[in-house]
């Protein structure tokens, strides 16, 4: 990454955690762009200069988060890593979350310094 700060583009439904997150990024040195469902993301995709990170809830109305990812990265040929994060930890999840590219998989609630050291692993990388 450039000498600009890391981008996050941020998919969850849950307002209150949205927040969290976004305070939680900014104050890491992280911008942050919200998005409250997938399709939401996705209409913004094209327009939109790709993220350096994602951190995706998997449990999305509509488009789950795994659907969403699993998109970006057949259609639009996106590589970004991804964080994704559920309230429900079932190991078929997991491993989809895995096989779609996570950089870590959070089951909520999850300590931030989690989240941001993933991150950051990843941005060395």
């Amino acid at each position: 990454m450039s000498g600009r700060p890391p981008s996050v583009t941020l998919i969850d439904d849950d307002e209150s955690m949205s927040q969290a997150l976004t305070r939680l990024l900014t104050v890491s040195g992280f911008t942050v762009q919200r998005y409250f469902s997938a399709e939401a993301c996705l209409d913004a995709w094209p327009t939109t200069s790709a993220p350096d990170f994602l951190v995706v809830d998997i449990g999305l109305p509509g488009i789950s988060g795994i659907k969403l990812v699993e998109h970006l990265r057949t259609r639009c040929n996106d590589k970004t890593p991804v964080a994704f994060i559920s309230a429900y930890d079932e190991p078929e999840t997991r491993e989809q979350a895995l096989k779609a590219g996570a950089v870590i998989f959070l089951t909520k609630p999850f300590p931030g310094h989690s989240l941001i050291a993933a991150l950051r692993t990843a941005e060395r990388q």
